[in-house]
């Protein structure tokens, strides 16, 4: 049994992604265009071959104002339509149209507050809409705390991968810091795009704490790695249309007739992340097989799985794992490794109490087809000995278990009284406000609050004093993430509010 003192109460690292597999079921290519490393595995991705958006994973979005008017080709106002979006023969379809004389529509679709993500690489597949009709195609990223002003992009960005606003064969890729008034800062570095005009063509940016690489059809192309542009916060995915800015003339636009101008079309999207940027350590790993069986539950072989067999969880089938013994209570991450062919549910029940009812995508295939397992991570309190896991299934065929993990996540402390640690800093609601008590007086440079899916709800300022209050911004009670930074290291505790202003 491995030893260790964990500084994270919540496991924070892993709440963007939440309990959900984002991988797509279509999904047979799971190797990027360029060479990542064998240490980053398929995260999310979306080939786009439903007959509707998955709005699980992507929003529509509906401008509600103009956005900036594009007067050096005659349009005075532009926005993103809901009905400019849609999926058609395995592709993502953004439109743009003429609504009237001075007037376009476009299409655009992000994974605001469904996916947001720090690190990885990400890559898309994409004909772009025809320049020449007054449009932009763009790939970015935007994150929801840039506009806090700090001279740097560590709390969020605009993250401009590509806009194809030129007829000429280049594009150019931007990232915004400090917000969009007076404060404002760009880096644009331009960059050639063989061909760009014409067919499909790749897009990939590898973003770490280093450095942000951007690559056009597997070629590197920009990169940026000064400290200054470096982002450090989730951010979520867009995907868009909108009206020129780096044409003039009356030929784009006011030429044209009203109607549909143009489209783009996205062929897939896919988020590679490396195992690396979570500091984990695996305490255990349990063989389903191993496990006590019940109900119509059986074991059956299985070639892909870590022991070359998997549990069938059937319709009324249940499996345990008991007597798990822990260092230490706390919060820790469920791994459960699966395969499925189908989307399958399954209850979880820690030591006789249900955490949720599971929803596991489907892994790709069965077994017996070929199927691989996939994982999905599941955040659950534990006690030190005795503790039990369960997976039932729902009354219904639910999915193949292979094994399940304990996870801790583990930060160094370098601190050897555990108990002060414990005793350091306490979180509170007092009322309608958080109470942050600093019963050591540790130098605290940030605290922030995040909703239970990663969002971040506020970056609080606080006085220099070991007592702090804030009012809480959010619109609805609920269980709360307080993050702060104590030097090189961060605690994560989590907080109920009841009530709301």
């Amino acid at each position: 049994m491995i030893k260790y003192f964990a500084l994270i109460i919540f496991i924070f690292a892993q709440i963007d992604v939440g309990a959900q597999n984002f991988v797509d079921q279509n999904t047979t290519n799971s190797s990027p265009l360029i060479s990542i490393g064998a240490d980053y595995v398929l995260e999310f991705s979306d080939e786009f071959n439903d007959n509707t958006l998955n709005t699980d994973k992507w929003s529509k979005q509906l401008s509600s104002k103009s956005r900036a008017a594009r007067p050096t080709i005659g349009i005075d106002d532009w926005w993103w339509k809901e009905d400019h979006v849609w999926l058609e023969n395995g592709m993502l379809v953004l439109k743009v149209s003429k609504h009237d004389a001075n007037t376009m529509h476009c299409g655009s679709v992000n994974t605001n507050d469904k996916y947001e993500r720090q690190y990885g690489y990400y890559e898309t597949r994409i004909k772009v809409a025809e320049a020449d009709k007054g449009t932009h195609t763009a790939f970015w990223f935007q994150g929801d705390n840039m506009s806090q002003v700090d001279d740097t992009a560590n709390d969020g960005a605009e993250i401009d991968v590509f806009e194809s606003a030129w007829t000429d064969e280049y594009t150019k890729s931007v990232i915004h810091i400090d917000g969009y008034g007076n404060d404002h800062q760009a880096n644009t570095k331009r960059y050639e795009t063989p061909g760009i005009h014409s067919g499909y063509h790749t897009w990939g940016l590898w973003w770490t704490k280093d450095f942000l690489k951007i690559y056009y059809d597997g070629v590197l192309k920009v990169t940026y790695d000064d400290p200054k542009w470096l982002v450090h916060t989730p951010e979520f995915i867009w995907l868009s249309d909108g009206a020129s800015f780096g044409l003039e003339g009356d030929e784009y636009f006011i030429n044209r007739p009203i109607g549909t101008l143009t489209h783009a079309y996205v062929d897939y999207v896919r988020v590679w992340r490396q195992t690396e940027d979570e500091p984990s350590i695996t305490i255990m790993d349990l063989e389903a097989e191993d496990a006590l069986v019940s109900g119509d539950a059986y074991t059956e072989s299985c070639n892909n799985a870590s022991n070359q067999e998997v549990l069938n969880l059937r319709t009324n089938g249940m499996v345990s794992f008991e007597d798990i013994a822990l260092e230490m209570a706390g919060s820790y991450n469920l791994r459960v490794s699966y395969i499925s062919g189908n989307n399958r549910q399954a209850e979880l029940f820690v030591n006789g109490a249900i955490v949720e009812t599971v929803d596991f995508s489907s892994s790709g295939a069965w077994c017996y087809d070929g199927g691989h397992p996939a994982t999905i991570d599941i955040p659950v309190d534990m006690n030190v000995s005795a503790n039990t896991i369960q997976l039932r299934s729902t009354g219904v065929a639910g999915p193949h278990i292979d094994k399940i993990s304990i996870i801790q996540i583990q930060q160094q402390t370098g601190i050897e009284d555990f108990n002060r640690l414990e005793e350091a800093i306490q979180v509170y609601m007092n009322g309608k406000r958080l109470v942050v008590n600093n019963n050591h007086s540790l130098q605290i440079e940030s605290i922030e609050l995040y909703n239970m899916s990663g969002k971040l709800i506020d970056n609080l300022q606080f006085p220099d004093t070991n007592k702090m209050e804030f009012d809480v911004k959010s619109s609805e009670p609920g269980v709360y993430l307080v993050r702060m930074k104590i030097e090189q290291y961060h605690v994560v505790k989590k907080v109920v509010v009841n009530s709301i202003y």
